[in-house]
């Protein structure tokens, strides 16, 4: 059984983060993405309503991709999940919509209240953006996996090492090179220590 995670993935666009994104996600029986760029395919919700129609008699199994027009709709359909679901993964693009500072200042914001209190129900979250400055740094202590591709911008920097890492070591990644920080330490791709390396999907996902 997998284990309960919340991982944050940094990286600008065609570093690799769909790529090892991918990898991750297809261990799950049970996914739903917030797909504000389009990149997913899967069963497809442009409103609100049908999602929480699927959900009255929803499959054992599924891989659903949220498209709302409203970012209140994605705020509802976290609620709904927290709310019902249990043994998910939820997938966050463009993370920093959910988990920037604001929302961490409300506890009673659902993304906030899914990444503190979603292990009761299994709930693990991928989030996924292009730059540490934007995500809330109190995520720091509650993340069990982050990974950051290359990082140039002084404040991304900076943000990184508040997480642990060492700027330098940031800055100086080739494309589709990352580091991973868990708590068994830090790790780069190439280390057969990284969790990263040992992703074994259960099937093929198409971004």
């Amino acid at each position: 059984m997998i284990q309960r995670e919340v991982i944050i993935i940094f990286g600008r666009t065609g570093e690799g983060k769909s790529t090892l994104a991918k990898k991750i996600i297809a261990r799950y029986n049970r996914v739903v993405v917030f797909d504000t760029l389009h990149e997913y395919h899967g069963t497809v919700f442009s409103d609100f309503d049908s999602f929480v129609d699927y959900f009255q008699h929803p499959d054992s199994d599924f891989f659903l991709v949220c498209r709302f027009p409203s970012p209140v709709s994605f705020s509802y359909a976290a609620r709904l999940l927290f709310e019902t679901q249990e043994d998910i993964l939820i997938v966050l693009e463009e993370a920093d919509n959910y988990l920037n500072s604001v929302s961490f200042n409300d506890a009673y914001d659902p993304f906030f209240q899914i990444v503190t209190r979603g292990r009761h129900a299994k709930i693990s979250i991928l989030a996924i953006t292009q730059r540490p400055t934007l995500i809330a740094i109190t995520l720091r202590a509650m993340s069990t996996r982050v990974i950051t591709f290359c990082q140039t911008e002084p404040g991304d920097l900076d943000r990184m090492e508040d997480w642990g890492f060492d700027p330098e070591e940031v800055r100086n990644l080739e494309k589709f090179k990352y580091l991973e920080k868990t708590k068994g330490g830090i790790h780069d791709s190439n280390d057969k220590a990284s969790p990263s390396q040992h992703e074994t999907p259960k099937k093929d996902i198409l971004l």
